[in-house]
């Protein structure tokens, strides 16, 4: 029979040995973790990228379809002003005067 002081010497050498074998395992388990960030972060990269690029082509689509309304503005104004038949030829040729 053991007496109650080795019983206690051994349960200390199993958790010391317990802590060993946690204490290998953890360093591969931070590599993974330093990884994951790694990608993470890569992937917030691409993500703000992205954002940015949907946001300059909506500014562009924005600004193009101004651009289209002012240059309609200004043929209607145009071809206002100018309702007899003689200006509306020169805005817009008829096919028996082109040569």
């Amino acid at each position: 029979m053991k007496s109650p002081l080795r019983k206690l010497r051994g349960f200390g050498f199993q958790q010391h040995h317990h802590r060993e074998k946690k204490e290998l395992r953890a360093p591969a388990k931070l590599d993974d973790l330093v990884h994951a960030e790694q990608e993470m972060q890569e992937m917030r990269g691409c993500y703000d990228s992205l954002l940015s690029a949907a946001a300059a082509t909506t500014n562009s689509a924005y600004e193009f379809s101004e651009a289209l309304e002012e240059m309609g503005s200004c043929l209607l104004e145009k071809t206002a002003l100018n309702d007899d038949e003689d200006s509306s030829k020169l805005v817009f040729p008829s096919s028996s005067s082109v040569v």
